[in-house]
């Protein structure tokens, strides 16, 4: 019996070090929005945007102590249809350009204040290799900009249901999908 106390003693004492041992976090949510985030990128170590349900977009400029909401309007811009208000990815060009994509692909050119919409159509990911180039995917699509998100050309790919894209320089790229589904271009 001794033996057991000793045992759940042990087993009692690791888990409150395993479960309250990260004193460097501080809670940031719900502040200033208890919505879901779902993307989260900054531009440098101060201003970061972040994105996610309900056309929630937040941005901080410093380094993620404060977050205030920058979505004026999103909501009539991505706010119908079945994916309605679902921003699932960010992309920061600068302190002031940003893209989001989700239920569609919207920038700003001025901190957040306004956006407008590029492309209706529902995405999962977005990446730019610069300010021109850029890649978004969703299902078996992959669209492809080179004038900042203003038109979008799409190639078909089978295999999977693509989720994820990403880009090292204009030709080489992947592509991560279901199943572990994973493609590679150059």
């Amino acid at each position: 019996m001794e033996k057991l106390r000793i045992c759940l003693l042990i087993i009692g004492l690791v888990y409150v070090h395993v479960c309250f041992g990260q004193s460097g976090w501080f809670w940031q949510n719900p502040k200033p929005t208890g919505n879901d985030y779902e993307s989260i990128k900054f531009y440098n170590q101060n201003i970061g945007y972040a994105v996610g349900w309900n056309g929630t977009v937040v941005k901080t400029i410093n380094g993620g102590t404060n977050w205030f909401l920058v979505n004026s309007g999103v909501m009539n811009l991505i706010g119908s249809g079945y994916y309605a208000g679902i921003l699932r990815c960010v992309y920061v060009f600068d302190s002031n350009t940003v893209i989001a994509a989700g239920n569609g692909i919207i920038k700003t050119t001025n901190g957040g204040l306004n956006w407008t919409l590029l492309n209706a159509n529902y995405f999962e990911d977005i990446f730019f290799v610069n300010n021109s180039v850029g890649f978004a995917i969703y299902a078996n699509n992959i669209y492809k900009t080179t004038n900042g998100g203003i038109n979008w050309n799409t190639t078909t790919i089978t295999g999977s249901s693509w989720s994820s894209i990403y880009f090292v320089d204009l030709n080489i790229g992947y592509v991560g999908g279901r199943n572990g589904s994973v493609l590679k271009t150059t």
